[in-house]
């Protein structure tokens, strides 16, 4: 076999795989798409239904993105992120006349692990000036973002980010706690048993019903 042989070959492998990864996410986000329109809600957080019953909560970035069906038990991390923004706007007069502009300041970005308000806008500095015939006059505000980063397991889109919420931050924050709740009667070698089952489960060696089997015998 020769170089431009080998090169096709690599160039066509290249192309199976990408049409390969292309119909996992497909065939992902199909599913995804079956369980939010099949989800019978038993709450909302923060504008965002769930189920209790199914352990599913649908997370929307934004009205007009994508919604996503997050299992609960795929659910690893939630924290609280902070951005404060120094704003400038000058308002200038002369002679009857006035005239403003906006000027966007420096971005203090941090992060923070506790929830806390919303967006907030607040007045921080006024500074009055008189040169010759015009008088300007700048107020300097600060305005802070608030979101909310989600991480789960998962293949695809494994970090949400959401507009701040209280409440969906203890949801989300309580279905975490649950999952790394030990379970009664459930340790070493069992919950690792179980831990390996679910993991057969969820790449499709074994079925619901054979993994149900299982789970039973090691309740038992």
């Amino acid at each position: 076999m020769g170089f431009l042989d080998k090169l096709g070959d690599g160039i066509n492998n290249k192309i199976d795989d990408m049409k390969q990864a292309q119909a996992e996410k497909n065939a992902y986000f199909a599913e995804n798409d079956m369980l939010v329109k099949s989800l019978s809600k038993t709450g909302t957080a923060g504008g965002s239904d769930y189920s209790d019953e199914q352990q599913i909560i649908v997370l929307k970035p934004s009205t007009i993105g994508k919604s996503y069906a997050v299992k609960y038990d795929t659910l690893k991390s939630v924290r609280m992120d902070e951005q404060v923004q120094d704003i400038t706007k000058t308002q200038t007069k002369s002679k009857g006349k006035e005239k403003r502009k906006g000027v966007l300041g420096r971005a203090v970005v941090g992060t923070v692990l506790l929830p806390g308000v919303g967006t907030v806008i607040g007045a921080a500095t006024a500074k009055k000036k008189k040169t010759g015939k015009e008088n300007t006059t700048s107020i300097t505000s600060q305005e802070v973002t608030r979101t909310l980063i989600i991480t789960r397991d998962a293949p695809f889109a494994d970090t949400i980010v959401m507009p701040f919420s209280d409440s969906l931050f203890h949801k989300i924050q309580s279905i975490i706690d649950g999952n790394n709740k030990p379970v009664d009667g459930l340790t070493g070698d069992k919950l690792d048993n179980l831990i390996k089952l679910k993991s057969l489960l969820d790449a499709g060696v074994l079925t619901q019903e054979e993994f149900d089997k299982k789970k039973e015998q090691f309740m038992n």
